[in-house]
């Protein structure tokens, strides 16, 4: 049984839907369903597309461009879906996009705060975290975690 539960982003003017099962509340993947331990490295991605989710005029410093993005995929870190950084996650989504790595198209979306969900070219699901200072810098852009 599916139900969606949907976040209001109140002064920001967003609205993201989240989809959620009995099996794991929240939409948080199970135990099986993190099966990406590794990513491709940023001087292997072409194409880059991405889309930052707070207008630029409300929120300049949430904006991430291609190089700090890479600068800030490179300290991807692999997490378990047991860790309590996924767990206990409740942070906006910030910034989404795809890539191209050996010919083939990945996708990920990154929250405040620096949790990343890829999904391979192939469905397979990986939770990562980056440490977002290195797009916003100390003292602006996401909050830590």
């Amino acid at each position: 049984m599916q139900r969606a539960a949907i976040i209001l982003l109140v002064g920001v003017g967003l609205a993201c839907t989240r989809e959620s099962s009995d099996r794991h509340a929240g939409g948080l993947p199970s135990k099986g369903e993190l099966v990406l331990h590794s990513l491709p490295r940023s001087d292997e991605m072409d194409d880059v597309e991405l889309k930052n989710l707070y207008p630029a005029e409300l929120h300049p410093d949430l904006q991430a461009s291609r190089d700090t993005f890479l600068q800030a995929w490179s300290t991807a870190k692999p997490l378990t879906a047991t860790d309590p950084v996924v767990t206990g996650w409740n942070y906006a989504p910030w910034l989404s996009g795809t890539f191209k790595a050996h010919s083939e198209r990945w996708s990920f979306t990154i929250f405040l705060g620096g949790l990343c969900r890829v999904t391979s070219p192939k469905g397979e699901l990986g939770m990562f975290l980056l440490d977002a200072k290195v797009i916003s810098g100390p003292g602006s852009g996401p909050p830590p975690r």
